[in-house]
């Protein structure tokens, strides 16, 4: 029944970090897609200013 108990727990454990690790990884792609946005922007921005010079 110990046994059985803190077999368990590791499993929990190693869900608990996967999810960590997921929410990480969540994390950092949106920050990169954020930052791919803000660079798409720019070149939009300049793209839309050329055509003016």
């Amino acid at each position: 029944m110990q046994k059985a108990m803190f077999k368990m727990q590791e499993i929990k454990d190693i869900s608990c970090k996967a999810m960590d690790k997921m929410e990480e990884v969540k994390d950092k792609m949106q920050k990169a897609m954020y930052r791919t946005a803000e660079r798409y922007d720019c070149y939009l921005f300049f793209f839309l200013l050329t055509p003016g010079l």
